[in-house]
Formats: structure tokens, C-alpha cells, sequence
């Protein structure tokens, strides 16, 4: 019976750990009531959250467990929101009130002390930041438009991303969870694919630990640096300050860092390329080549006394007016040393996101953190509807029929023509690690060029004595020589595996 009431308590913890509490809601400025985008939602404590959309919607999704917890909401320049979770009902009007900033303690800074500001915080990153590797769940979307700003696709993914510390130089790596997407111009997308690494934006974007150029001394010369305002967030003051290319030097950027005046840990950056440090051809982590602009905002928040990445935005705009744009919010850090992701499951730098996710379904992802879709993504996801319900409801000879001919009167009447929705299958994600064994099997040939010759071997018991054994043999002319081999691998963990091999020469051999 006690064994009986254990169990049931296990199971009944575990029901309740399971069962999750979902928020929605608003942000906004109190005063003017606009909506403030990429504000952080969450509870900090617990490191879970999300980013609020560019209309400041968002929906947050919590374990039962926290549910005696805080909503924190706090977004740079504004008071933080705080209020207990179980006397919310969604969805939440949430009006941030703004905080005057102030420039009486910064009017005399000259740019020299601006740039001690900049060194300081620098040095203060292995106080700041992970000394040690950490782990995270995050929530990735790319999207592509037209020259018009039509939605072309858009591909997102709940992603499991190992970062190492920041002392150290190693990027880190990326697993796939789950993921979906929407094509709806398959035409536009073929002709112009190709985009890679997007979904290593957690460790591309993160400039602290990159040491972009425009917070390393080394590269001051380049730029010239100014205080801008002096602002707030959470409560404590932050420097803003302005960064752009200095007359005559080889500065690439230009924007606004922002920084604690009190711990002087990184918050936040705003930057942007300028048209000189476009015309690189490699610039990684950050992009380069063939752009009419790239412009990127990154955001930090803090969990116990260490900053972490929090959420990134990158748009680049092509020359015809078209963006690609990638987004990455940090939805979860995990408690404790980081976790290296398996290396099967790893995603490598030039893998093509696109080309790894599946199909869009809205009840996919009931568990996890995301960040709201925009106006224009969300009428690109019911066109893919609207076109999926009619393929159901009606015969597939007739609807490829009437597709075709909607298709000819479409092109007859406009520049381009449109595909309303595509959607390819989906990649089965492996069901977890299981011994195996792998055999590999291959033969090839060594062109050895060797003349025709005589071999002869004789033993003597000295120099100028009689030969007491003598031997002789004819070595054949050969051009080639066939060898095969075998490999028996044995895969006993995710990261490590045992190999055994055998190679031998068929024939010709010079050994024989």
C-alpha cells in the first residue's frame, strides 16, 4: 500500500509539473499606446520567457509548478512590470510607463572617457557573463520577402543550443528540435535560395562574446563614440552610447550600445552596417557581400548574477528592396552546466534551415514558447490554409485543373506569376540514440608504375667467402595493384564510436 501511495504521488507531481499555464496578452506605452516590440516577457527567475511581436502581442506558456510565481515584463527606457501569476486572466493589457532619461551626468564626458566606458565593460565580461558552458531552448524564425513585400516562405524551429563560455573562443552548437514552414512562392524561393547558418543566430549575433569590433579596443581608432542619453531598465541607469565611423578610419558599423552604468555589463546593441563594410565578401559571424543593407538589435537579461542572450533581430535588405530577415529568442536556460548537443543531431553551419524543417500545423508546438507572427506572416500562413482545407474538400484532378487555370489568367494579367502554398513533407526527427552497428565496405587500386626486373638474394658467411644460400626470383612489370577493405564501426554513444579495420592487396602486389 505505501509502495501504491508513492507512486500515485509521483504520478500526481508529475501530471501537475506537466500541465502548462498560458498567457496572453499586450504590451504598450502607457502614455502613447503604442506597442513596444521585443519586450521581455517572463520570470526571470526561473529563466523561462518569450519576446513580445511587432504589434507587442505575445503568449507565454509556464509549468504549472510556477504558477505561484511573478510576470515580469521589462523592455529599456521603461518601468518593469511585475504581478503575481494566478491573479492574471489573459488576455493582459499591459501598459509599461516610460522613464525620462537624463544627460546630467554625462554633459562632460569627453570621448576618451566614453571609450574607458566601452574598456571597462569589457573587461568586466568574465564577471558578467557564463564563465562556463550553458544550455538553452530557443525559439527561430527566417522569413523572405519579394521586392513588393510579399511573403515568399517562412521557416521557424524550436531549437536546442549549447553555448560555450565566454572566456572561450569556440563557437557553439545547434540541435533541432521541431520544426515547420510555409512556401508560398516555390518559384521565387528555387531561384534565389541558398541562405545557410541562419539558424546559428544564438552564437552569430552575440557581439559580447564575438567581440565585434565596434567594443574592441583595438579597432577605437576606427570609430568615434559619444554618450547619446542616459536611460533605465529594470530600475538602474544605463549608458546609451552612439558609435559611427571615424573620419578617415576603416570603421564598418555604426549604432547604440547600451550599458549598466553600475555593473557595466552589455544590455543591448542596435547597429548596422555601413555601405563600406558591405562590399566584404566574408564577414562572419555577421553578414556581408551583395546587400543593400544588413541591420541587426541583440538583447541581454540577466538570470541569478550572470547576463545571458537573450533575443536577437537581423534584417538584411536585398538591392531589388526585398529582406530576408532571422529572429532568435532564448525561451528557456537551463539550470547547470551546459550540455553539449549529441553529435548526430547537430545542425552544421552550412546546413540550409529551409531545406530541415517540415510542415506547418499550429497545434505542433501546444508546449513551447514562440514569438507572434506579423500581420503580413500571419496572411501568409491562411493563404497555405485556405489553399490545404480546399485540397481536402475537393477532387485533386479538378483542383489542379482549376489551378491551372487561375495560374494563366494570373500571369495574363500581372508581371510574375504565384504559387498559393506549397507544403513539403516533413524530416522524421530520430527517436533518440541506439547502439548500432555499421559496416563499410570498398576496394580501389594503387597505379604503382614498376618495371619488369630480377630479384636476387644470396647469404654469405663472410664477405669474400662462397655463398651458402642463394636465391633468385623475376619481378614482373605492373602498373596497378587492387587492394579492399573493410571497416566495422561500432556506435555505443551519441559522441563517441569504436572503428576496427582490415585492408589487402588482391594481386601485383610487390610484397608477394
Amino acid at each position: 500500500m505505501r509502495l501504491l501511495t508513492t507512486t500515485l504521488l509521483l504520478l500526481w507531481s508529475s501530471l501537475i509539473f506537466c500541465q502548462t499555464i498560458v498567457i496572453t496578452g499586450n504590451v504598450r506605452d502607457a502614455g502613447k499606446g503604442t506597442p513596444l516590440a521585443y519586450a521581455h516577457v517572463g520570470i526571470p527567475e526561473k529563466g523561462i520567457g518569450t519576446v513580445t511581436g511587432h504589434d507587442g502581442s505575445f503568449t507565454l506558456k509556464i509549468p504549472q509548478a510556477y504558477g505561484q510565481s511573478k510576470l515580469s515584463v521589462s523592455f529599456i527606457g521603461y518601468a518593469t512590470y511585475e504581478r503575481p501569476l494566478d491573479g492574471l486572466r489573459s488576455p493582459v493589457d499591459i501598459r509599461l510607463r516610460a522613464i525620462p532619461t537624463s544627460l546630467q551626468e554625462v554633459v562632460v564626458m569627453d570621448e576618451r572617457a566614453v571609450e574607458d566606458i566601452i574598456r571597462r565593460a569589457v573587461r568586466r565580461i568574465p564577471d558578467n557573463y557564463p564563465d562556463r558552458p550553458s544550455s538553452a531552448t530557443g525559439f527561430y524564425r527566417e522569413s523572405r520577402t519579394n521586392a513588393v513585400q510579399e511573403y515568399l516562405y517562412m521557416a521557424e524551429g524550436v531549437l536546442d543550443i549549447y553555448k560555450t563560455s565566454y572566456e572561450n573562443n569556440k563557437e557553439g552548437q545547434v540541435g533541432l528540435i521541431q520544426g515547420r514552414k510555409v512556401i508560398l512562392s516555390a518559384e521565387e524561393v528555387e531561384q534565389h535560395s541558398g541562405f545557410s547558418s541562419g539558424h546559428m543566430a544564438a552564437h552569430r549575433f552575440d557581439f559580447v562574446k564575438n567581440r565585434e569590433d565596434f567594443i574592441d579596443e583595438k579597432y577605437f581608432g576606427d570609430y568615434k563614440y559619444w554618450i547619446e542619453t542616459v536611460t533605465f531598465y529594470e530600475g538602474k541607469p544605463v549608458y546609451v552610447i552612439g558609435f559611427n565611423r571615424a573620419e578617415g578610419g576603416k570603421g564598418r558599423m555604426k549604432g547604440s550600445i547600451y550599458i549598466d552604468t553600475l555593473s557595466y555589463a552589455f544590455l543591448r546593441a542596435q547597429f548596422e552596417i555601413l555601405p563600406e563594410g558591405l562590399r566584404r565578401i566574408d564577414d562572419y559571424p555577421l553578414y556581408a557581400g551583395n546587400w543593400k543593407a544588413n541591420r541587426y538589435t541583440v538583447n541581454y537579461r540577466k538570470l541569478d548574477d550572470r547576463w545571458y542572450f537573450s533575443n536577437a533581430l537581423r534584417e538584411g535588405v536585398y538591392r531589388d528592396g526585398g529582406i530576408y530577415s532571422n529572429e532568435i529568442a532564448i525561451t528557456e536556460i537551463l539550470p547547470g552546466r551546459g550540455k553539449p548537443v549529441p553529435y548526430l543531431e547537430r545542425l552544421e553551419r552550412g546546413d540550409e534551415f529551409l531545406d530541415i524543417t517540415g510542415e506547418y500545423d499550429e497545434d505542433f508546438w501546444n508546449n513551447y514558447n514562440t514569438t507572434p507572427l506579423s500581420a503580413g506572416l500571419k496572411e501568409t500562413v491562411v493563404q497555405m490554409r485556405n489553399q490545404e482545407k480546399a485540397t481536402e474538400v475537393f477532387d485533386s484532378t479538378f483542383i489542379a485543373r482549376l489551378q491551372t487555370r487561375r495560374d494563366s489568367v494570373v500571369r495574363a494579367n500581372s508581371d510574375g506569376s504565384e504559387f498559393m502554398g506549397k507544403i513539403t513533407p516533413s524530416i522524421d526527427k530520430p527517436d533518440g540514440f541506439k547502439w548500432r552497428f555499421q559496416a563499410v565496405v570498398g576496394a580501389g587500386t594503387h597505379f604503382l608504375e614498376t618495371p619488369a626486373a630480377t630479384m636476387r638474394a644470396a647469404f654469405l658467411e663472410n664477405p669474400d667467402g662462397p655463398a651458402i644460400l642463394n636465391a633468385a626470383a623475376d619481378w614482373e612489370a605492373r602498373s596497378f595493384e587492387p587492394i579492399a577493405h573493410l571497416d566495422l564501426n561500432l556506435f555505443f554513444h551519441p559522441n563517441f564510436f569504436v572503428r576496427g579495420g582490415w585492408s589487402r592487396d588482391l594481386w601485383n602486389s610487390i610484397y608477394r
